[in-house]
């Protein structure tokens, strides 16, 4: 037998009257005409704006007609034969076609009435000039032998000015428990609701919006205080008593479960995460469910369904990772280390070493890598969603010294982050974070292209390895490998001939000194002369000039400081026909830094003043011979970069 431990109810009424006219006929000599004095017997009444301004022509006219009309409703009075419902009307038309009905509201302020009283409803029930409507909202807590219900029950009914009939809403919101089958079921919806079993994000929505039709304004007005101080609000915040709720909810819940009391004396959390809380603790200990200390997240974005649960003797972590196809001794105490973990991070170790050899790599990873900032752009995954990518597990198809390669650079990458943050960490921490998310994407991304080009070559070189086992050499070998891949896709490599003269006079070193003389920076100009040049410049620099490869009505020059190789850079396009600079631009196509101004002020001036041409001497394709067998060139694109940026 169910029984209602709490309900909390409200029922309001809104009401929306307008003025009665004498005669519907007589609308043509409305207040428009007679305040106004247009005398124009063909201004169309429902669409005044356009009509005074096509037959006037005149502004002032047109902002006093909407100052006139803003207490102003249309409605149709229908022709009851061209009705397919009869009787639904008070007021019909003679017309066949039906004619349009202006209104006057009785306030230019308070248009909706909003009342508690019932006597005031009734007064316009059954007139034909008024809107009116009838809300409940109830929240309820109940309970009998097997199941607690929290439950937000809103039911609507309307009816517009001049219909005889209401028309009905209603909408549910909420969650069931059942204490016998460890069940929990959220909802939310109208005739048929979104239901979730065991979906602890979906719950969270559901929680968020169950509070917050009862915590918000029941009514909005358009005043300072946004109905803040309106009567119907303040009893609606007496009635909703969260307080109250929230006790309710966790002594009925203490009553069947011991949980943490520290969760509703916690005042730093929200009534939501309280109420989630107490619910996923509930959950728990009815399932009986094996959990480390800080379990919430891993249960909310990753819940392993009781199939993984009774096949890994309830424990929650070793389910999820049996769900991922990572399950080891390592993967489960990094799970216990780290409860906030980037799953994402670490299902693209897997890929690297592979689903069944990742515990041999994982206790040699820098753990920072599983927490170091990241954004949804990453190559990470996020909810229950994931469970259904990962029913085809991909792995990259790499041998065990090219794993060893693999571990060595992400490791020198981490700790040159790690080293980085420690020079940073007391100046911008805000931008530390942000810096951080782009360079563990953009390294991330670079490391999975590596791959992806070195297995593409394999099917043309089969001995191809990857054998960079630091940053340095990893990046020299992503070029040569950005270089391969490219000319087997087109079947052939461009090669620009520079004059020896310009190559000199461009390339020269530029040095920056101080006022002393002394030398504080020295950039290196590279023009850029092969088509895999291109290819590494746009890949380093996170931008498209790769496609400027074929485009031999400028050159690129990239300026690098401190050294020919070096990681800082700058990429110029200078236009050959009158040597201005194009373009400069630094990573992502951001505007170069300060530090740079004063090379790049030198390398422009230096182009303008070379006397000769700068344009290319020769372009030429050279085809591609791989194991003997030439590779065919594929058919050229007729479009180039249409882009201003690279």
């Amino acid at each position: 037998m169910k029984k209602v431990i709490l309900s909390q109810r409200i029922q309001y009424y809104e009401i929306e009257p307008f003025k009665d006219y004498c005669l519907v006929s007589d609308r043509e000599d409305n207040i428009i005409h007679q305040d106004l004095d247009l005398k124009l017997d063909n201004i169309d009444f429902f669409y005044p704006e356009v009509a005074v301004t096509e037959l006037v022509g005149d502004e002032e006219v047109v902002k006093t007609v909407r100052k006139i009309l803003k207490s102003k409703f249309n409605i149709k009075l229908p022709n009851k034969n061209e009705l397919k419902k009869k009787n639904t009307k008070y007021l019909y038309s003679d017309k066949p076609e039906g004619e349009m009905m202006r209104l006057d509201h009785w306030s230019d302020k308070n248009r909706t009435f909003y009342t508690t009283k019932e006597r005031h409803l009734l007064k316009h029930f059954g007139r034909p000039l008024s809107s009116v409507g009838t809300e409940i909202r109830e929240r309820s807590l109940t309970v009998d032998d097997e199941t607690l219900s929290v439950r937000l029950y809103i039911h609507k009914k309307y009816r517009t000015v001049n219909s005889k009939f209401f028309k009905k809403t209603r909408r549910a919101i909420g969650f069931k428990i059942n204490f016998r089958t460890g069940n929990i079921i959220s909802y939310e919806g109208g005739e048929r609701p979104k239901m979730r079993q065991n979906n602890f994000e979906h719950l969270e929505t559901v929680i968020k919006s169950f509070f917050g039709y009862t915590n918000g304004c029941l009514i909005n007005q358009f005043a300072e205080d946004n109905g803040e101080h309106h009567p119907l609000n303040k009893q609606a915040r007496i009635i909703f008593d969260d307080q109250v709720f929230i006790k309710s909810l966790s002594h009925t819940l203490l009553s069947k479960f011991p949980h943490n009391k520290n969760i509703i004396l916690n005042e730093e959390r929200s009534i939501v995460k309280k109420v989630l809380s107490m619910t996923m603790e509930t959950f728990v200990s009815m399932n009986k469910i094996g959990v480390p200390n800080d379990y919430e997240h891993l249960l909310k974005v990753l819940y392993p369904t009781k199939v993984f649960l009774k096949k890994n003797d309830n424990k929650l972590v070793a389910s999820v990772l049996d769900r991922l196809g990572i399950k080891s001794k390592s993967t489960i105490k990094l799970l216990h280390q780290i409860p906030h973990i980037n799953i994402g991070r670490l299902l693209l170790l897997a890929k690297y070493f592979g689903y069944q050899n990742l515990h041999k790599y994982i206790h040699n990873i820098n753990k920072n890598f599983f927490i170091l900032p990241s954004d949804r752009d990453e190559t990470s995954f996020y909810g229950i969603d994931l469970y259904h990518q990962m029913q085809k597990k991909f792995e990259y198809d790499i041998k065990d010294s090219e794993r060893k390669c693999l571990l060595k650079l992400l490791n020198e990458f981490l700790n040159e982050l790690d080293n980085s943050n420690d020079d940073e960490k007391d100046k911008m921490p805000l931008n530390n974070v942000v810096r951080n998310q782009n360079v563990v994407r953009n390294q991330l991304a670079t490391f999975n292209d590596h791959l992806n080009i070195l297995i593409k070559i394999r099917n043309h070189i089969p001995d191809t390895e990857m054998r960079a086992s630091t940053l340095k050499e990893f990046h020299n070998e992503h070029l040569e490998f950005s270089k391969l891949d490219r000319a087997i896709k087109k079947g052939y490599s461009i090669e620009y001939r520079f004059d020896n003269k310009l190559l000199k006079h461009v390339e020269e070193p530029i040095y920056f000194k101080d006022e002393f003389g002394e030398l504080l920076q020295t950039y290196y100009p590279v023009i850029l002369k092969i088509d895999s040049e291109y290819t590494e410049e746009g890949s380093h620099m996170h931008h498209c000039v790769a496609s400027y490869a074929d485009k031999e009505r400028s050159i690129i020059v990239s300026l690098r400081e401190g050294d020919q190789r070096a990681h800082e850079r700058v990429t110029c396009e200078f236009n050959v026909a009158d040597k201005s600079c194009i373009q400069s631009k630094y990573f992502c196509n951001a505007t170069p830094p300060e530090r740079f101004e004063f090379a790049l002020e030198k390398l422009k001036h230096r182009i303008k003043i070379f006397k000769g041409s700068i344009k290319s001497i020769s372009k030429e394709k050279i085809p591609l011979v791989i194991n003997g067998v030439t590779i065919e060139a594929k058919e050229e694109s007729l479009f180039e970069n249409i882009f201003g940026d690279f």
